[in-house]
């Protein structure tokens, strides 16, 4: 049995041949490099991010609820200007 043939589950055979050299490059067995690559990616901040996503919305959503949405409205419709010429138009009138 190969030493390394657990390592083959989940790995392609051009896989399994790019983790061995680059765990001996690393200085360090096939199974310890994949192990300190799985937990390095798990303590990743983006990973993390990702993670706490789902919280941090919640928490937004409770902190904007307060605000106010009349103070929040645009503009639609025939009275909102729409080009150059309304607006000149627009100035003209109120003069």
């Amino acid at each position: 049995m190969d030493q390394h043939e657990d390592l083959a589950i989940g790995f392609g055979p051009q896989e399994r041949e790019q983790l061995l050299r680059a765990a001996e490059a690393a200085g360090k067995s096939p199974a310890q490099f994949v192990r300190d690559a799985a937990l390095g990616a798990a303590e990743d901040p983006f990973v993390q991010a990702l993670a706490n996503a789902r919280k941090s919305a919640v928490e937004l959503v409770g902190a904007f609820a307060h605000v106010d949405r009349a103070t929040h409205t645009v503009t639609t419709g025939p009275d909102a200007p729409m080009s150059s010429r309304d607006l000149r138009d627009a100035h003209r009138r109120a003069a």
